[in-house]
């Protein structure tokens, strides 16, 4: 793939709480285990998750429909266990879920329609990939709800829905960049 123009860190915290070294200070949530803990006097609740994680599925079929991107490209696939252990949230990963974590591998197309469980999985700590488009769109995930989406084209009216959406957007260089892809 040629050389990404626009990089974009794409989370849920806010910049203004961040150190003079880039660190979030505030006492937040990173995962969907966090579920029912207490941060800042508020538990956070599988709605709130869930509306989060929507949140970033979002931004990501805005920038691949904004492309005209009908599927992406599942690359440096890392799974963490040969099945999702759903006994703990039972409502939040349905059999959609776990069928389709068990089928995935590296090197699939992925079509619009089933990035949502792939972004769910990763979100979810299930999983760590990039999904690539040759056609000018990645989109990486890191821990702790980090995701990077690098595209070819600056895309400003997506950017701006996704900042309207309560989601943060930030021009930076993703840390999973590499040449190899």
């Amino acid at each position: 793939m040629n050389k990404m123009l626009h990089s974009y860190r794409v989370t849920k915290y806010d910049p203004k709480c961040r150190d003079d070294r880039g660190r979030y200070t505030k006492d937040d949530w990173t995962s969907m285990t966090d579920i029912c803990k207490v941060f800042n006097g508020v538990q956070l609740t599988k709605k709130e998750y869930l509306k989060i994680e929507n949140l970033y599925i979002e931004a990501i079929t805005s920038f691949m429909q904004y492309l005209k991107i009908p599927c992406l490209e599942l690359k440096m696939l890392s799974k963490w266990q040969d099945k999702i252990d759903i006994k703990n949230y039972p409502e939040i990963n349905p059999g959609e879920l776990l069928r389709f974590y068990s089928h995935v591998r590296e090197g699939m197309i992925i079509p619009l329609s089933e990035v949502v469980n792939i972004a769910k999985l990763a979100l979810r700590d299930e999983l760590g990939c990039k999904l690539i488009s040759q056609s000018g769109l990645q989109v990486h995930f890191g821990y702790d709800f980090y995701m990077y989406i690098i595209s070819s084209y600056k895309c400003e009216d997506v950017v701006d829905n996704i900042k309207a959406s309560g989601l943060f957007v930030e021009s930076l260089e993703s840390p999973y960049m590499d040449d190899d892809i």
